[in-house]
Formats: structure tokens, sequence, C-alpha cells
């Protein structure tokens, strides 16, 4: 009996550790406008309940206007984000936020950097970019475990080819500058696949590693975009999440939520479980 109660002890206290160890992460693209029906109003809550259901701790959003985020943060208990648009660097048009419970993480630094080779402080297009692209980038603390991390998410445009890779190189190049040697999360709406020269890039780059490639459990039932469900395809992969060696991956997954048949968004979310 005495043996029993000291396995459960043990067991109980190794299921503790693992559970600090863990966290939980995820991207996804939120448009505030869509097509007739998916409207932000009628798709917010379902959201809002997505992400409690999930227990989502920390995660970059895309396309998000200032209000979305005002939402989420209020919505979902001890939620914060960091972030400003592209449009003008502060609230007006889309954010590549950084949404996260800050009673699990402390914001210890901030900043956002425009994806251009001339102009990184203000809004401008780089190379042959449709749209102005940033990055929005936050070191964090992990309150349970006591580490350190940067956390970047960004959204590269879904036209300039060679804004895609230039984006990537600088945000590699930014990643040492502002990191120098912390572990690394990147997240994002890449608008590339695994079969893209950008994708490759990143792949024989040593500082990160998609999670999926990584992960010991994979769920991915379709692609990540699916243009409110008239673009699936068996297989791609534009949404990525992107770790640095100090994580392992345990799960990975494509979230394939909707609400009464409406799709709470043309991406679905994708969610990594991670541990230090």
């Amino acid at each position: 009996m005495k043996k029993t109660i000291t396995y459960l002890i043990l067991f109980f206290i190794h299921s503790s550790l693992i559970a600090q160890e863990k966290l939980i992460v995820g991207t996804f693209n939120i448009p505030v406008r869509a097509a007739a029906g998916y409207l932000w109003e009628d798709r917010k809550q379902p959201i809002i309940d997505f992400l409690k259901y999930y227990e989502w701790e920390i995660f970059g959003v895309q396309e998000a206007q200032y209000q979305q985020l005002v939402d989420i943060s209020t919505l979902v208990p001890n939620f914060s984000f960091v972030g400003v648009s592209r449009d003008d660097g502060s609230k007006q048009g889309e954010h590549s936020a950084i949404v996260y419970n800050q009673q699990l993480f402390t914001l210890q630094q901030s900043g956002t950097f425009w994806l251009s080779g001339t102009d990184q402080e203000h809004a401008n297009k780089g190379w042959d970019a449709a749209y102005p692209r940033i990055c929005t980038w936050g070191i964090f603390k992990d309150l349970r475990k006591g580490k350190t991390f940067l956390f970047m998410n960004t959204h590269l445009d879904h036209l300039g080819e060679v804004s895609r890779m230039e984006s990537v190189k600088l945000i590699l190049a930014k990643a040492k500058e502002i990191g120098k040697n912390l572990p690394i999360i990147l997240t994002g709406d890449f608008n590339f696949d695994d079969q893209s020269n950008a994708y490759n890039y990143l792949k024989q780059n040593a500082m990160l590693k998609d999670s999926y490639q990584l992960a010991k459990i994979v769920y991915e039932p379709n692609s990540t975009f699916q243009g409110w469900g008239k673009s699936f395809k068996e297989k791609s992969r534009i949404d990525h999440i992107f770790l640095s060696k100090h994580f392992r991956v345990q799960k990975y997954g494509i979230l394939t939520s909707t609400h009464m048949g409406d799709y709470l968004s043309d991406h679905f979310p994708v969610m990594a479980e991670i541990n230090w």
C-alpha cells in the first residue's frame, strides 16, 4: 500500500512538472472583412470560445484590426496583446499582433519593424510587395519555468515573391539582433508552402525548424487556407510555427473548427503543443 501511494505521489509530481514545461502556441489569420455571413460580429464569440476551449496561451494573429484585438483581450480572461498596424504604426489597419496570457507570461520588451530593404521603422512597401508588411516581436518570460524567449509574428506578402524571400532573411537577421541567444518562436501567415524557395531557405538555416516536421503527433486534415470553404487543398500549409532548438514538439494541428457550418476565418488556426 505504501509503495502504491509513493508511486502515485511520484506520478502526480512528474505530471505537474510536464505541465509546467508545456506551452500552447498558435497562429490564426482572422480578417475583419469577409464574405456575407462571416462578419466579425458573427464570428467573435465562436473564436473566443475556441481560444478558451483549446487553452491557447500565446499566439500570433494576422489581418486583425485593433477592435478585434480589444475584443479578444477583453473577453478571454487574462489576455493582452502587443503590436501596431502596418498602415500607420498605430491602430488604423491590419495588425500582426501577439496575443498572450498575462498570468503565464510577462512581456519584457516589444516592437514592430516593417519588412523593407529601405525603411524598417515607418510604413512602406518593401521590394515587390503589394502592401506594407510587418513583423511584431516580444521578449517574454515564462513564469512557470522562469525562462525568457523571443516571440515573433508576421504576415508576408501574397504577391511579391522577392518580398517573401527578403522578408525571411530580414526576420532571421532581426531575430539574431533582438534575441541574441534567446529561444525563438516565429509564427505567421507566410503565404508560402513547403515547396517554395523561401521555405527551403528557412529550412536550410540552422536557427529555426518547422514545428510540423518536429511534432510527434500531426493532425493535418487539409490545407491551412480554405478561402471561406471555397479553396480546400489536401495538403498546403502557408501558416507556420517555426521554433528554435530549445523546444520539443508534442502535437501539431490544423484545427478545422466551424460554427453552425460557418467558418471562423478563411484560414484555419494552427496550433502546436511544445515543451521546453
